[in-house]
């Protein structure tokens, strides 16, 4: 059936939301049908007002995330939908569930893996039956780390003609702290969510082969190779249990990383000689870890932090940056490495450029992803996009440099 739409933004009004409209404002081709959409007229209305969008050029449509009827409304109109809706425990449902009833693509830019695991349950057989791509964890998590594991697994078996033992992420960061992302977290602690997280198969859904499950650790190392103090990462919960499906998805599709792959995550965060931050960082980790299910916690967090709908400045966006530098040890003992970086807010700047280059991808470039028409069903941002999402990347300037 003919779509009205490509792409629909949904949760446009929002933080994030707002800043996708003018990412594709600024790179969408002319040609491309899409739309913006959320719960509220009159915020949707302000945000083409505030991007000084004449009227009529880019349609509204109206859809509370809680009424199904004007969900599956929205989503038979188009092809893809992007979410920056959260958190997608309370909003999320209705749009995933019928995204995969009447296969419709999808992407959004959720860490909530606890979430999607109950969604996969709920819809997997749905969606592989509509032939709906399903592809969360598009933002800032999970892309570097998914994508990067995808590239550098790639570039080892080009170069040394191996499959891939094991691979290890450090992360330099800069930037700020947005409420939706805030807001989520503080929903993940009411619900309990946050300990299911914990869990480094929760993602994988029986999918065990091929993959060296590590547990979490909040102990600090001086990594030799890099000559610095790595601490834990805060997302190495998260983005470490996508790497684990993408690596599960691609071992039973007979495309392994490698027999027994792992991947670690960590944060680079003090020269050798100077271990003081990463050790402060773990600890600050460990207590959270511990405290995150009292309501105490989750007041202050509320009280101090920002609202569901402020984020950074504009300075603070746009003066931040990251650096994912990953090391990967091919089966036969080679070494290789990947940088990715970016400039701007990786929460914000580099989340917004992340999930639009996906829905992009899958909008225009649908038979070039893995899998062609054929691959449906929950899909996670490397077994889904894989080359075609690291073209779009580096085409918008995220630098790839391997050695």
């Amino acid at each position: 059936m003919k779509k009205k739409y490509d792409v629909i933004l949904y949760g446009a009004s929002g933080f994030t939301g707002k800043q996708t409209v003018a990412y594709f404002l600024k790179t969408a081709p002319a040609s491309l049908k899409w739309a913006i959409a959320g719960r509220n007229q009159e915020k949707l209305s302000l945000v083409l007002r505030d991007l000084n969008i004449e009227p009529n050029r880019i349609d509204i449509i109206v859809a509370d995330s809680q009424d199904s009827v004007a969900i599956d409304n929205m989503v038979r109109s188009t092809k893809v939908i992007l979410s920056t809706a959260g958190p997608y425990r309370l909003y999320g449902e209705n749009i995933i569930a019928s995204s995969a009833k009447h296969g419709v693509d999808y992407v959004d830019i959720t860490g909530e893996t606890a979430f999607i695991r109950s969604m996969m349950d709920k819809y997997e057989a749905m969606a592989k039956k509509s032939g709906a791509k399903i592809i969360p964890f598009c933002g800032f998590d999970s892309i570097p780390s998914d994508i990067g594991v995808f590239a550098l697994c790639n570039h080892i078996q080009k170069k040394f003609f191996s499959l891939t033992d094991s691979v290890k992420g450090a992360f330099t960061i800069k930037g700020g702290l947005n409420g939706g992302t805030l807001h989520s977290m503080i929903t993940m602690m009411e619900t309990g969510d946050w300990e299911k997280m914990k869990d480094p198969t929760l993602l994988n859904s029986g999918l065990l082969e091929g993959v060296n499950f590590l547990d979490d650790t909040f102990d600090i190392h001086l990594d030799k190779s890099l000559n610095r103090w790595l601490a834990p990462f805060v997302m190495g919960i998260i983005n470490t249990r996508v790497v684990n499906r993408s690596a599960a998805l691609f071992f039973k599709s007979k495309k392994p990383y490698g027999p027994n792959f792992s991947y670690s995550e960590y944060h680079n965060l003090g020269d050798w000689w100077n271990p003081i931050s990463a050790f402060v960082m773990a600890k600050i980790q460990s207590g959270f870890n511990s405290f995150s299910q009292s309501p105490f916690v989750r007041s202050m967090m509320q009280k101090f932090g920002p609202a569901p709908s402020e984020g950074p400045s504009e300075i603070t966006m746009n003066s931040g940056f990251f650096r994912l530098e990953m090391i990967g040890n091919a089966v036969g003992g080679q070494r290789a490495t990947l940088t990715i970086s970016e400039n701007g807010d990786p929460g914000n700047r580099a989340t917004v450029k992340f999930v639009c280059e996906s829905a992009l991808a899958l909008a225009l470039e649908r038979d070039k992803l893995p899998g062609g028409k054929g691959l449906s069903g929950f899909l996670t941002p490397a077994t889904g996009l894989g080359q075609v999402l690291i073209e779009r990347l580096i085409v918008a300037g995220v630098k790839f440099d391997y050695n």
